[in-house]
């Protein structure tokens, strides 16, 4: 069975709340991404991978089986406007960045710009 070619890449979260790093891919459909799966990852990995070394630009879309978080199960996401990092949310109330540790209010937007890398 043949896979179909995609345009991918792995964009590093942090866990707001054990502030661990997982990988999320993101499938380029069009000039938008799909965060299509998500897997936990080591520091070390994440260095080691170059996993923060790329960009992804655009909109972003969770996939029909994005399983959201994989340490806490979180399904919402946001971008810290500190550091610019992406973190879990529960989806209501206030965030905490799982790498800055900054905390705010959500506020939306139909576009992203977040590091990643190949995979």
């Amino acid at each position: 069975m043949k896979h179909p070619k995609y345009e991918g890449m792995v964009v590093v979260g942090y866990c707001s709340k054990t502030r661990k790093p997982y990988g999320i891919t993101a499938i380029k459909q069009g000039k938008d991404y799909v965060f299509d799966w998500a897997f936990k990852l080591t520091e070390s990995a994440v260095k080691h991978e170059g996993f923060s070394q790329n960009k992804v630009k655009g909109n972003i879309y969770d996939g029909e089986n994005f399983p959201g978080c994989p340490y806490c199960g979180n399904q919402s996401w946001v971008q810290c406007g500190q550091c610019g990092c992406f973190s879990c949310y529960p989806g209501e109330g206030t965030f905490h960045c799982g790498h800055c540790n900054n905390s705010g209010e959500v506020t939306t937007s139909d576009s992203f710009d977040l590091s990643g890398g190949g995979y």
